[in-house]
């Protein structure tokens, strides 16, 4: 398991420092003090940074095309989630 999560923060921050790099995309930094699990990895489209014809869902579709798994995600904070 040691071995799987360091793979995912490795590949996680990969994604991240790409994604910084695009106009159009937030990344949401991690605290120093955390240590994030790597799943899953966010990134945030900035609707009014992005070109005309472009929206959050035809850049998934284009990542998508490109046979990358990416996806919609909402998640309510898990500790006020009920057992």
């Amino acid at each position: 398991m040691p071995e799987w999560s360091a793979a995912r923060r490795r590949n996680s921050e990969a994604i991240r420092e790409a994604a910084r790099r695009l106009h159009g995309l937030r990344v949401p930094d991690v605290p120093q003090w955390a240590e994030h699990a790597g799943y899953p990895c966010y990134a945030f489209v900035e609707p009014e940074a992005l070109s005309g014809g472009w929206t959050r869902d035809r850049i998934i579709h284009e990542i998508r095309a490109r046979d990358v798994p990416c996806f919609v995600d909402s998640r309510s904070e898990i500790y006020l989630e009920k057992a």
